[in-house]
């Protein structure tokens, strides 16, 4: 019992230690942007990678964009859970970020179909909204289809809502 509460006592000590140097990128955001081809696209998103040394990264989120039916466009869903990969360079204000997932596209006679495939996004933060300084935001999409090289590409500038990439160290 004594060797038990030891090791217990050890890992405890060893869990706060590494907790004192975990390193956490990452982006979340909510919002619409518009394309220069007059898309227009709704977003809502949040990834993170957690790094502690000698570990092996966490990652955790999901993402779930939209795009409105317009013109010869027809509707589309894209979703993507817990993301592969979240890379945030040092002094930087962008975030790669993606992984597997789905797009749906709902035709105008009501026929939907799903395709399964990659998720890959590349947003920039440029905007501050609280002093309403800089330019808009960028939000870029790109859906990969499994085993087709049909597929969706969604490459916007945020006129409503935000968007916040992030890297500091947890302690």
């Amino acid at each position: 019992m004594l060797k038990k509460m030891l090791l217990i006592g050890v890992a405890a000590v060893a869990a706060f230690a590494v907790a004192d140097h975990i390193l956490v990128v990452g982006s979340e955001g909510q919002g619409r942007a518009h394309t220069a081809d007059n898309r227009i696209g709704e977003f809502r998103y949040n990834v993170r990678k957690a790094v502690a040394e000698g570990h092996h990264p966490r990652f955790d989120g999901s993402l779930r964009f939209a795009q409105a039916p317009t013109g010869t466009h027809h509707a589309v869903v894209i979703e993507m859970g817990k993301p592969r990969y979240v890379e945030v360079p040092p002094d930087s204000h962008v975030c790669e970020f993606g992984g597997p997932g789905t797009l749906t596209i709902r035709r105008p006679d009501g026929h939907r179909q799903t395709f399964r495939g990659r998720v890959d996004c590349r947003v920039v933060d440029r905007h501050n909204p609280t002093t309403n300084v800089g330019e808009p935001d960028v939000f870029r999409i790109r859906f990969t289809r499994e085993h087709s090289d049909h597929n969706f590409e969604f490459d916007g500038l945020v006129d409503h809502g935000d968007l916040v990439v992030f890297r500091r160290r947890s302690h």
